[in-house]
């Protein structure tokens, strides 16, 4: 059973990087960023063909997840220079903690009184979304000439952001799965409590 799953799992792997070759290789025909391409691929074979038919929760979903993942925010910190990050610290430092907050607090807000869920699942909601990950238009900045200190910006927030983001969610979850009772005073006390971590994080 778990050979049978290995071999499905390397069987995906090679499928997936022959397809983002293969898509890769056409969007540099048509001098398209390839991203787009790959967003076009995976809908294709996906949802389209159902050549790939995995679960979210599944393990070869969450192990092709974590490598790609992992892949992406490398090739994005290899990109990233200390002399660039000098220059750019201040706007990295506000789109990776107050930037994230005020995202997960107007995406509750609009959760809340829009769709109607329960304050607790709004910042739930908030905080999942609230890390933009702007890592994947990396591959976009080989082909689209763009200013040395956005870029420099783009790449280094992709990268500092997830930990805010991180820490707001697993917070929002300790406080579902401990059964508390939540409103926006507690929220605030519990991501008061919470900025140490961030500072140490950073």
């Amino acid at each position: 059973m778990e050979s049978a799953m290995i071999q499905h799992v390397i069987f995906l792997i090679i499928f997936i990087l022959a397809a983002g070759m293969i898509f890769g290789r056409l969007a540099s025909a048509l001098k398209l960023p390839d991203v787009a391409l790959f967003l076009i691929a995976g809908m294709l074979v996906g949802q389209g063909l159902h050549w790939v038919t995995e679960t979210s929760s599944s393990f070869t979903n969450q192990f092709i997840l974590t490598l790609g993942s992992a892949l992406i925010l490398f090739d994005g910190g290899r990109n990233i220079r200390l002399s660039g990050l000098r220059k750019v610290w201040l706007t990295v430092t506000l789109l990776s903690v107050p930037g994230v907050l005020i995202t997960c607090a107007a995406v509750a807000l609009a959760a809340h009184l829009l769709l109607g869920l329960p304050w607790i699942y709004a910042v739930l909601l908030g905080a999942i979304i609230s890390s933009t990950d702007p890592a994947t238009l990396i591959p976009v900045f080989k082909q689209v000439r763009i200013r040395n200190k956005v870029r420099e910006t783009v790449e280094s927030e992709s990268a500092f952001n997830d930990a805010t983001g991180s820490i707001l969610t697993f917070s929002v979850l300790v406080v579902i799965t401990g059964g508390q009772a939540f409103s926006l005073s507690e929220s605030r006390a519990h991501l008061g409590q919470c900025r140490p971590l961030q500072a140490r994080s950073r």
